[in-house]
């Protein structure tokens, strides 16, 4: 089976989850999936998922700085987002609403 590239994988994951998600939840989750290749990694994804965002698919639900001051965001889909399902293959014969 042919993997999806990496945009389309993170965007069928959170239409899939359709539920808060994070950074480091992409990375351990679909990160295996591109094992040895570059740019699996955590600053590709962040930027992949920034992008997402960019062209509202996907967007910011909380923001907050962990017990280490380091800042945290988790993403959801959004309506739109969702809406390109049906173009990510293996998903084409879905119902439309």
């Amino acid at each position: 089976m042919t993997k999806l590239p990496l945009k389309v994988r993170i965007l069928e994951y959170a239409i899939e989850k359709d539920a808060p998600f994070t950074i480091e939840e992409l990375v351990e989750k679909i990160g295996p999936e591109y094992k040895g290749e570059r740019f699996a990694n955590y600053h590709f994804m962040e930027k992949l998922v920034r992008l997402n965002t960019g062209v509202n698919t996907m967007e910011a639900s909380k923001v907050w700085y962990d017990e280490n001051g380091e800042l945290k965001v988790e993403y959801v889909i959004t309506d739109f987002g969702k809406g390109y399902e049906r173009l990510i293959p293996g998903h084409e014969k879905k119902k439309k609403d």
